[in-house]
């Protein structure tokens, strides 16, 4: 098994997937603070373990990691989103010029 089907079936993943309902958009606190340990020790890149915060609400873990990381594309993107559902819409606009990647149009197209 390589290690991104591995990350797809750990317990981790699975649970931040079947969260019923969906998160909201600005939630009001991190959905389970004992997937921050979890998350923080899973072998991955800096960038999934951010989206993996992401999705559990943990918007201070998620900053940290995507600021860590400015500049890079993917990181400046997922630092627009976490802004924008804390939300501070304006800090979230001060980022998306800042993640422009070739993909992009295509995405959001």
């Amino acid at each position: 098994m390589d290690s991104t089907s591995t990350l797809w079936s750990s317990p981790v993943v699975q649970t931040l997937f079947d969260r019923a309902p969906p998160a909201p958009l600005s939630p009001k606190a991190v959905w389970h603070e004992d997937l921050t340990t979890q998350i923080n020790e899973l072998p991955v890149s800096v960038n999934v373990r951010a989206v993996l915060h992401l999705l559990n609400d943990n918007f201070d873990a998620c900053h940290k990691l995507t600021q860590s990381q400015e500049g890079n594309p993917y990181s400046n993107h997922l630092h627009s989103i976490v802004h924008r559902r804390e939300p501070d819409y304006s800090n979230a606009k001060h980022w998306i010029p800042l993640f422009s990647h070739e993909h992009l149009p295509e995405i959001y197209s």
